[in-house]
């Protein structure tokens, strides 16, 4: 059934969300300062290196188009790290857009070519346009008390529901490792579509690709979700 964005139900909803959060002992910063991210993920532990669509020296992001979320143990200790960005791609397909940013939407731990990788392969990307959301780097330390608390439920749910209030996006997607995809990360994270092929890296390790999926919602889906508490 489609209905009219609520945005009070919206609001209510990450105030619930960051309530649990709270309640389990992890403390919630939402942040458009890039630079502090990009000091923040040096600096932690066990922490991959920031995705370059995420790094204010190379993408144009900011406090206009991006948020991430910090959240902190009670000693102050980083404990999850996520970032949001929006891109209005009226003039060009998510598969357009992926492949003139490839560079910097591989993360740093693939062993890839980006300039040889396949960015058209997945039929959806290719359908998808208008303001579209980039939901990545998200992070829970696998350190202290924080595991098997449903955190990683609540806490990528908060990120995709305060994009829906701030731009009302048509789409919020995610790339995945297929590993991640079979034990389910992104259901968990709430979202309601997957498919092979988002980007088909050429691997430079070994012959071959390292297709990484793609996960997505609908502004519809983001609705319901937000609907169904």
């Amino acid at each position: 059934m489609t209905y009219a964005f609520d945005e009070l139900s919206a609001a209510k909803y990450v105030a619930r969300r960051v309530a649990a959060v709270e309640a389990k002992g992890i403390s919630l910063r939402l942040l458009n300062d890039f630079d502090h991210l990009r000091q923040v993920v040096g600096e932690t532990a066990g922490r991959a290196p920031l995705t370059p669509i995420f790094d204010n020296r190379v993408s144009e992001v900011g406090p206009d188009n991006a948020f991430w979320l910090l959240g902190t143990g009670p000693d102050g200790t980083v404990r999850h790290l996520q970032a949001v960005r929006m891109d209005d791609l009226i003039r060009e397909s998510l598969s357009e857009f992926l492949k003139r940013h490839g560079p910097q939407l591989m993360s740093p731990h693939i062993p890839g070519n980006p300039m040889a990788s396949d960015y058209a392969a997945c039929r959806y990307t290719r359908e998808m346009r208008g303001r579209i959301c980039y939901h990545g780097e998200v992070w829970l330390s696998p350190e202290g008390a924080v595991r098997g608390q449903g955190l990683s439920v609540d806490l990528p749910r908060i990120g995709v529901a305060v994009a829906l209030l701030r731009w009302r996006p048509d789409f919020i997607y995610g790339l995945v490792h297929p590993d991640l995809v079979l034990k389910g990360i992104p259901a968990r994270y709430g979202y309601t579509h997957f498919h092979p092929h988002g980007i088909r890296w050429h691997r430079t390790d070994q012959p071959g690709t390292l297709d990484e999926y793609i996960t997505w919602m609908t502004r519809q889906d983001m609705q319901d979700m937000i609907g169904a508490e």
